[in-house]
C-alpha cells in the first residue's frame, strides 16, 4: 500500500489538537518483525462429589494482541545539525514514557492510557487534525488496553555504557553529519532498537452470536403432562425460527 507504514500507535480516544497528540504516539516505518492476535477462553471448574469430572462454568472471553518492531537509525530517528541521533531517539522515548501513562488535567486523572494501535496505517492521514473515526488513518485499527512495551537497545546499549563509563569525552559537536565529529557518548547509538508491545483488544462493536428466540406464557412451575410437551413444542419452535440445528454428539469411549 503506498504511503502506508508498519504500525501506528495513539493516545485513544483520539486527541484532535495536532500539538497535544504529537506528544504521546510512535510511529514504526521499518515494518513489523511478528503480528499474533490470541483467544483465552475462562472457565472456573467446580468438582461434586461422586462426578467424574469437575461442572464447568463458563466465565468470559478475551482477545489479546502483541506485535514487535524496529526503530531504525537514519529512518526512524536520525541526526541533523541541530540534534545528534541519540537526541533523536530519546525524544522517541518521551513520547513513549507519556503513551503508557494517563493524561492528567487539573491535577486528576482525566483519561485512562488506552492506545489506538493501527497496523499498517496510512501515512498521508496521520496528519489529520480533524479526526472523527479510526478508519481515518487506514490499515487495521485496533482500541487497546495496554499491558506492556518493551523497548529492547541490544548489544549497542552496553557499548554505549562501556564507554560514559570508562571515561570518553561526550561531544560538543551536535552536528550528526560532520564527517570530524568527535566519537563520544552523543555519537554512539544503537542502529536499531526493537519495540514490543502487548495488549487487551477493546471492540465498540459486538463479538457475539446472538439468536433469536420466540417467547410464550411462562409455564415453569407447571409440572404436568401437557406442560412439558408445550416446553418441548416451544424450544423446536425458537430452533426452528433460527436457522440453527442444534445437537449434542456424544464422543466414543475407549
Amino acid at each position: 500500500m503506498a504511503g502506508s507504514v508498519g504500525v501506528y500507535i495513539a493516545k485513544y480516544p483520539i486527541i484532535k489538537k495536532q500539538s497535544d497528540r504529537d506528544q504521546a504516539f510512535l510511529i514504526g516505518l521499518s515494518g513489523l518483525d511478528s503480528f499474533s492476535i490470541s483467544y483465552s477462553i475462562e472457565w472456573e471448574g467446580v468438582s461434586v462429589y461422586g462426578r467424574q469430572d469437575p461442572i464447568q462454568s463458563y466465565k468470559s472471553s478475551g482477545e489479546t494482541m502483541s506485535l514487535t518492531f524496529p526503530l531504525v537509525e537514519g529512518k526512524d530517528y536520525r541526526g541533523t545539525k541541530k540534534v545528534t541521533a541519540l537526541d533523536s531517539l530519546n525524544i522517541w522515548l518521551k513520547r513513549i514514557s507519556k503513551l503508557c501513562r494517563p493524561i492528567y488535567q487539573g491535577g486528576t486523572i482525566k483519561q485512562s492510557p488506552l492506545v489506538l494501535v493501527v497496523v499498517g496505517a496510512n501515512e498521508t492521514y496521520l496528519k489529520s487534525t480533524g479526526v472523527e473515526t479510526t478508519a481515518q488513518f487506514g490499515g487495521a485499527p485496533y482500541i487497546v488496553a495496554p499491558t506492556s512495551l518493551s523497548i529492547d537497545f541490544g548489544d549497542r546499549a552496553r557499548t554505549i555504557s562501556a564507554f560514559t563509563q570508562g571515561g570518553g569525552a561526550q561531544s560538543t559537536n551536535v552536528a550528526a553529519d560532520a564527517a570530524a565529529m568527535v566519537l563520544g557518548a552523543k555519537g554512539i547509538v544503537p542502529s536499531k532498537v526493537l519495540v514490543t508491545f502487548s495488549g487487551a483488544i477493546l471492540y465498540p462493536d459486538r463479538r457475539y452470536l446472538t439468536i433469536a428466540a420466540s417467547r410464550g406464557a411462562d409455564d415453569s412451575n407447571d409440572t404436568s403432562a401437557n406442560a412439558t410437551k408445550k416446553k418441548e413444542a416451544k424450544t423446536a419452535g425458537a430452533t426452528a425460527n433460527s436457522g440453527v440445528d442444534y445437537f449434542a454428539p456424544i464422543p466414543p469411549s475407549d
